[in-house]
């Protein structure tokens, strides 16, 4: 170590260095490699025990404060020897004394967003499965049967929720050996993830029923299908009356997507059809 006839202006560790500048051993090492701090160490080794004399390290900072204008601006530079203990930390790193103050606001904080989330969880609507009938209105529940919406067909003459019951979600076998198919199904058709509600709107005398109609999870309408249409066999004109005898969902092209197959037969008289849907309602034949 070169010798020094004040060891009283000697540093020899990167701690003494650092709290002679008011900061931290980090920012002095950044500081060595970034703008020159004037540290020394012994035998040349980069790992070996540093040192510096104040003085360099007095002549170091003003140089960079008072002759070059683009070190002073940069953040953690070194206070002035008059200004207060410590002020050189504080501006290398802002933040510092604050860890206490910024936990104590995010505390509340994180208990609002966990409130909020549990609040809109339980404020969100489920998903449908089951459902009743009331006079003309189909009421969907959830899986609690709790309802979630209800949609009004306008017919006082509405099948009872008996009637669906028994041709809800998939067809069933009967002793006369002709099934009963289904008219109510809660399903997920299009394959986006939630269910639709098919509903075929029949009543007890069987005349001027609307047709099969596609609800979302939410109630909304997103299509109907109305059978019928005047059609000529031989000699005789039938009415456009037809009514939904059943339907099915079934992927006939096993793309994931629920094709819709439904049975149609004239009112009063015999023709029928067989008519199927895609997923959006469209006709494919």
């Amino acid at each position: 170590m070169p010798s020094n006839s004040n060891n009283q202006g000697l540093l020899s560790s990167w701690k003494e260095i650092a709290d002679y500048l008011g900061c931290d051993e980090r920012t002095c090492r950044r500081w060595e490699l970034e703008f020159g701090l004037p540290v020394h160490r012994m035998e040349g080794a980069a790992k070996s025990r540093v040192y510096a004399y104040k003085h360099e390290l007095d002549t170091w900072r003003k140089e960079k404060l008072n002759g070059n204008e683009a070190a002073a601006g940069t953040p953690g530079l070194g206070p002035s020897r008059d200004q207060p203990e410590g002020a050189l930390a504080a501006r290398d790193h802002p933040h510092r004394g604050k860890p206490k103050s910024i936990i104590l606001w995010l505390i509340p904080l994180a208990a609002i967003i966990v409130a909020a989330a549990v609040l809109l969880i339980r404020s969100s609507p489920g998903e449908p499965v089951d459902f009743k009938i009331n006079g003309s209105k189909l009421i969907v529940l959830d899986e609690k049967g709790k309802r979630l919406w209800g949609f009004d067909t306008g017919l006082e003459n509405l099948w009872p929720e008996k009637e669906y019951r028994d041709r809800f979600q998939f067809r069933r076998p009967t002793g006369s050996g002709r099934p009963l198919l289904s008219q109510l199904v809660i399903r997920d058709i299009n394959q986006d993830g939630k269910v639709e509600v098919l509903f075929a709107l029949k009543t007890n005398d069987e005349h001027n029923e609307p047709g099969l109609f596609c609800l979302s999870w939410r109630g909304k309408g997103l299509w109907q299908y109305r059978p019928g249409g005047e059609r000529q066999f031989g000699a005789h004109f039938y009415s456009s009356e037809y009514r939904i005898y059943g339907f099915e969902p079934y992927d006939i092209n096993n793309d994931g997507s629920l094709e819709v197959f439904i049975i149609t037969a004239h009112n009063p008289h015999s023709p029928s059809q067989l008519v199927v849907l895609d997923c959006r309602g469209k006709v494919w034949g």
